[in-house]
């Protein structure tokens, strides 16, 4: 299942982005999540980042390593996600984490 969202309010906290697209796809291994920014970046979590994700209590942080080596510091502040990408200071987007759990 894919789903792009127009997102107004954060286009004023990470520049130019226009679009946030979210992904969601089942597989035998697992279920894979990825937030795309436009052209710029991608987020990609698998199943055993979503575990240890998804477990973040309010004001809790955790740190994971994608598939394309880039390292993802996440912060939850109760409703929202923050991603931090420790080696690209503007590669940050804040994601509901209702729009990551899977229907």
């Amino acid at each position: 299942m894919t789903r792009a969202i127009l997102v107004k309010d954060l286009k004023r906290k990470m520049g130019d982005f226009d679009q946030i697209e979210i992904r969601k796809e089942k597989y035998g291994w697992g279920n894979l999540r990825v937030i795309s920014v436009g052209i710029s970046f991608s987020v990609v979590i698998h199943p055993e980042n979503w575990e240890k994700i998804s477990k973040l209590k309010k004001g809790e942080s955790a740190f994971f390593k994608d598939e394309q080596n880039a390292r993802w510091d996440v912060k939850f502040d109760g409703k929202n996600f923050a991603f931090a990408d420790r080696d690209c200071h503007s590669c940050k987007v804040e994601v509901r984490k209702s729009e990551l759990l899977m229907n």
